[in-house]
């Protein structure tokens, strides 16, 4: 059951009904569901282990046809899913490097 939605997007048809499908993140969970009917057609809840924040939709990247899903966590951690059937394609560490800013509030001068 999907409880909270971080992140939508649709998706190219992955269940012949010529309708977009769509893909949902839901806690650490990736989650294509039927355009048509809201039914689910997959689920990974493997491959994270928290929150997946983000995603992004790629054109097919292995050749099989279907739309590649990007998927990016709070545990920093960037996956490329086959949207056909959840299949993790690779995964890579982002890197959580911080780089110091500064904000500067007004500038100096009487108003």
């Amino acid at each position: 059951m999907i409880t909270h939605t971080w992140d939508i997007k649709v998706i190219n048809d992955i269940n012949d009904d010529s309708i977009p499908d769509i893909a949902i993140t839901s806690w650490f969970r990736l989650i294509v569901v039927s355009g048509k009917d809201g039914n689910e057609l997959w689920i990974n809840s493997n491959d994270f282990i928290n929150d997946i924040w983000k995603l992004e939709v790629l054109e097919d990247i292995n050749g099989n046809g279907f739309d590649t899903i990007i998927a990016g966590s709070e545990e920093g951690k960037l996956g490329a899913f086959d949207s056909k059937d959840g299949t993790i394609l690779w995964s890579h560490p982002i890197d959580d490097t911080i780089i110091p800013t500064i904000t500067i509030f007004g500038s100096g001068t009487e108003e």
